[in-house]
């Protein structure tokens, strides 16, 4: 999990349009690369190759985009460094598919694309790969705008750092509706807040010794902090609200 602060400000965020991405060969297959930011993505498949050119205006994408022209079981966006990836922006050659983005840790989001291009909020924190696939077995995925952050390492001030004694356990770290949890603190009650990507104080609960939790649905998609306070011992967790 990974531990941030309500004052770490996050990068502007990358996207990767695949304007000068260049296909390469890797072991079997070839793949897509691009650079950004001096942030790498590569995308590839264990069993096809890969392309990025400009695919005339098809499912409403303009410009470039990173495509296959034979069906493919899954797909693997993977970057050289670790990344929050916020969104991107997809399509495939069928109708009717749910698609799955999933991550190392087990984090996955799941979405309908068809062959209108769409935006998917993805959310993910701190990850290098992502795993894509299809409920139709073998697609043909189309991604563009791909837009995503360096991961930012902690920045916890030395006078807040956490005792042993204060532990806040949360009950997952995507949140759809609502935030849920337990403050474990030996120093009476106290007061758990969240905060947005500017370091805005968005939701507050008080007087927590035990269970809490935050209503989420008037937030947008996106990473939060969530930081829990108890007589200037302090701890944080990063959540990821999402839809």
């Amino acid at each position: 999990m990974v531990l941030s602060s309500p004052a770490l400000a996050h990068a502007q965020l990358t996207t990767f349009q695949f304007e000068t991405a260049t296909p390469s060969d890797g072991t079997t297959y070839a793949v897509v690369e691009e650079t950004a930011d001096n942030i790498t993505l590569v995308v590839e498949s264990d069993d096809t190759d890969w392309q990025a050119s400009d695919i005339n205006g098809f499912a409403g994408m303009q410009g470039h985009a990173a495509y296959t022209p034979v069906t493919t079981s899954s797909a693997v966006l993977t970057f050289n460094r670790p990344v929050n990836v916020a969104s991107l922006r997809c399509a495939t050659f069928a109708e009717g598919e749910t698609w799955t983005f999933t991550t190392p840790d087990g984090a996955s989001v799941t979405a309908a694309v068809s062959a209108t291009a769409m935006t998917v909020d993805l959310g993910f924190v701190n990850v290098t790969r992502i795993t894509v696939t299809s409920s139709a077995g073998a697609f043909l995925p189309i991604f563009d705008d791909v837009a995503a952050e360096e991961a930012q390492p902690v920045d916890v001030d030395d006078a807040a750092q956490t005792p042993a004694a204060l532990t806040l356990d949360v009950h997952g770290t995507v949140a759809q509706q609502h935030i849920s949890g337990v403050l474990n603190t030996p120093f009476g009650a106290g007061q758990v807040q969240l905060y947005d990507a500017l370091g805005r104080k968005v939701a507050r609960v008080q007087n927590v010794s035990g269970a809490f939790a935050l209503d989420t649905q008037h937030l947008a998609p996106g990473v939060y902090v969530l930081r829990a306070e108890a007589h200037e011992h302090v701890v944080t967790r990063t959540i990821v609200v999402a839809r």
